[in-house]
This record gives structure tokens, sequence and C-alpha cells, in this order.
């Protein structure tokens, strides 16, 4: 046999399935290359914040449209890619042309339909609206996200002072941005003297445990038992891999909660069957507010799913009334202001 008929059988010849060659160079090896890549891409904050918030889940800086349009009962401006300052047309307003106004912190899944119910409800009185859109982005990436509309909405607050009231509202983790607004009004005595004072209430609507926030985040991402805690395992990895960027930031705001972001009574609305914002947790908060001199009403609502900020949406008459009667217990606005609204919408 010469050397070049040994080269042709050597070339023809076939790998046995038998071989464990075979496995190893065309399925083992790939594998090898193939699986670090794809963790690093599942754990990459891209895809996180594909996971958590889908379509919207990254702000247009360029988009010049506000995301609610002037309609007859107030106008919108829109002011940076996260604050929409929404003005009543029928204001009220003090001796000195003062207005009001609710700075409403949005939750993450917020749609243009829901933003408007809340709108009415606080224009219909004559009160301004200053709307805080939420993106996950923000929330995933504090540093470049959530810090930043915390400064954009301190520079509002301080350019324009012709506010005589303001009432933090926040919805869901938008009670998360708040405790970040007042943790820098408090590294700065003027605005805190400035501003802070005028805060007569705070109202927080299935307000997020910050303290078990790995909880909300696996349940944005799934509800299923049976993927539940495979989902928490890999959030609750993330979330220590990233502590220093991200973590901490929610570890200083649950702190920041506990203390109270502003000294003033608070309206907590909660459904009775919300993993995301369980009630009881924070009884333990209402009673260190309490011991404080604040008083703290909880207003709980029955539904038969989670019931996550759609409060408003299942039960708006009874809704309503809770909100108008904090506002009006805390003397943000006068009852007969509130009886002439009810009137008009029975």
């Amino acid at each position: 046999m010469t050397m070049q008929q040994e080269k042709k059988i050597i070339v023809q010849r076939k790998p046995s399935w038998i071989d464990p060659s075979y496995y190893l160079f065309n399925f083992i090896l790939p594998a090898i290359a193939w699986l670090p890549k794809q963790i690093g891409e599942f754990f990459s904050l891209r895809t996180v914040v594909r996971i958590l918030g889908g379509h919207g889940a990254s702000p247009d800086k360029n988009e010049k449209k506000p995301f609610l349009p002037d309609c007859e009962h107030f106008t919108t401006e829109k002011i940076t890619h996260a604050l929409e300052l929404i003005q009543s047309r029928k204001p009220l307003l003090n001796a000195a042309g003062e207005r009001r106004i609710v700075l409403f912190f949005g939750w993450l899944t917020a749609k243009r339909r829901h933003i408007e119910k809340y709108a009415r409800l606080f224009t219909d009185l004559g009160i301004d609206m200053l709307f805080i859109r939420l993106f996950p982005v923000d929330i995933i990436q504090p540093e470049t996200g959530t810090q930043v509309v915390a400064d954009q909405i301190c520079d509002f607050l301080r350019q324009r002072r012709k506010y005589e009231k303001l009432l933090p509202f926040g919805c869901s983790g938008g009670g998360y941005l708040f405790c970040e607004v007042s943790m820098k009004v408090h590294k700065d005595p003027e605005l805190l003297n400035s501003v802070f004072s005028k805060m007569v209430g705070q109202v927080y609507e299935s307000p997020v445990d910050l303290n078990q926030i790995n909880i909300a985040y696996t349940h944005t991402i799934t509800s299923n038992p049976r993927y539940f805690r495979i989902t928490k395992f890999f959030v609750d990895w993330f979330m220590n891999a990233f502590y220093n960027s991200m973590t901490r930031h929610y570890v200083n705001a649950a702190q920041r909660m506990y203390k109270s972001p502003v000294r003033a009574h608070a309206l907590y609305i909660f459904s009775d069957n919300d993993p995301m914002s369980p009630y009881k947790a924070y009884e333990s908060i209402a009673d260190k507010w309490r011991a404080k001199g604040q008083w703290v009403r909880f207003s709980v609502f029955q539904h038969s799913n989670t019931g996550h900020c759609r409060n408003f949406a299942r039960y708006p008459d009874k809704y309503k009334e809770e909100v108008y009667r904090f506002f009006v217990d805390v003397g943000f606005v006068e009852q007969s202001v509130v009886d002439r609204v009810l009137a008009k919408s029975q």
C-alpha cells in the first residue's frame, strides 16, 4: 500500500457513534464555547430591561410630544423625557395667585388612559399635576436613571415656587423614586425649608416593599408558582452582582421610607391580594410614623387577582372618595370644592 493510498483511506474513514471524540468535537466543545456567551447575555442589563419592560422600557429623550395631549380640562407641558406638567384650566388660586400641585410618581406599566384618569382626578379640583414617568431602565440603572430624574424634580421645585401647597402621590415603584427625591432635598436646607415645608400630606398606591424588592422584581417577570422560585434565584443573584451600582440605592431608599420621606400625614392604598405590595409589611412603617406624631390611614380594596395599581380602575367612585377625603382632612383642598366636583360627576 502506497502512502497516497493510505491518506485516501484515512480521509474516507467516517467516525463511529461509539467514538467519544465524535461527541467531544461536535457537541461538548461547541457547547462550552456557546454557554458563557448566553449566560452573559441573559444576565446583561439589556436583557433584564427587555424582560421587565418590553416596549417602552427605555425613554426616547428626543421625543418632544407629551405623553398626555391637551384637552378641555387641562394643558400639558413636557419638561424632560420623564417630567410633564399638567395644569388645570380652572386652577385653585390663593390671594397671591399661587396654585396647588400633586407630584404624581407613576408606575412602570402605566398606560396613557391610566394617567389621564389621575390627571382628571386632580385637575377637576383645580389642582395641577407633575407627572413623573417611570421607565424600567431608570430603576435598573439608578445612577444614570432615577438619580438623574430625582435631580430634574429638584430643579423643577427650585425654579417653580409658585405653589402654595404640594402633595406627593407615589404608585408602586414611584414611591422609591420619591424617596430618592427626599434624600436629595434633605441635603439642600434651602429646598427643604422652601418646598417640603409646604407638603401637607403624602399618598402611596400599591407601594412596593423596598426591603423585599427582589420579590417585586420576580413577580414582574412571572407569577407562575412553578417558575417563581428559580426566577427569584436569578433575580437575587443579579441584585447581589450589581449591589454597588443598583441594590444599595434600594437599601438607602428603604431606610428613608422608614424615617418618612416627608413629615406629613399619609394615606396608603392597597389591594388585599397583591404579593408585590403586602399591606402588612407597611404596618411597622406606619407605627414608626405615628410615633413621630403623623397619622397614617390604610385603605384596602378587595380583588380576586393581584389588583396591583388597579384600585382606581376597579373601584373608581370609592377610590375618588377616599383620596378626596384625605385631601380635605390634610387641608390640601376645601370640602366645598370636593362637594362641587362630586355633584357634577353624578
